[in-house]
């Protein structure tokens, strides 16, 4: 477990360093320009769950509107 939440920390710490480096650039867009780290934040966490959950951006309609993003399972992507 120790082990494990050390690569969590290490993600939260990644994630706040490119969120700072997106910020710093100057060149961010507000909302969206935060996805990429945040998509990365998400699959690492994900990468440490039982199943492994991997995040999907910029997803299909789901009959409202276009979600951000989506959490799978690779359980379950494996299945269908």
């Amino acid at each position: 477990m120790a082990r494990t939440n050390a690569k969590l920390a290490v993600a939260v710490e990644t994630y706040f360093t490119d969120l700072g480096r997106v910020w710093a650039s100057g060149g961010a867009t507000g909302e969206r320009s935060a996805y990429g780290p945040l998509a990365n934040l998400l699959n690492d966490v994900g990468a440490a769950l039982r199943p492994k959950v991997f995040c999907v951006g910029e997803l299909a309609d789901q009959g409202a509107g276009h979600p951000d993003f989506g959490l799978f399972s690779v359980w379950n992507r494996v299945q269908n």
